[in-house]
């Protein structure tokens, strides 16, 4: 019998901008997949459906690319949604810290 291991090397969450907005996206590649506007609180307007994140953004715009898996409960993505964007601006700052 052979087993191989096969892995998929593609990032599994991709943070990026808009360059003609300047807005933040985050997309998770693997199912779910979804995209979500990264964002603060204070720039939606009232009644704009949104998740606010413990790392302090909020997720906006919130798009399914294809049908939700039921495999994976919302709540736990988006915790990891949060975590992947805490350690994200962690980075940021870091970055422009060593910058400045």
């Amino acid at each position: 019998m052979h087993l191989q291991l096969v892995t998929d090397s593609t990032p599994e969450w991709i943070i990026g901008e808009d360059t003609g907005t300047g807005d933040a996206w985050l997309v998770r590649t693997r199912a779910p997949r979804l995209i979500a506007r990264v964002c603060h609180r204070s720039t939606l307007e009232v009644g704009t459906p949104s998740i606010q994140l413990g790392c302090g953004v909020t997720l906006a715009e919130v798009r399914w690319l294809g049908a939700p898996s039921r495999q994976a409960s919302l709540e736990e993505l988006i915790h990891r949604a949060d975590q992947v964007l805490g350690d994200w601006l962690q980075r940021q700052i870091t970055r422009a810290s060593k910058v400045a």
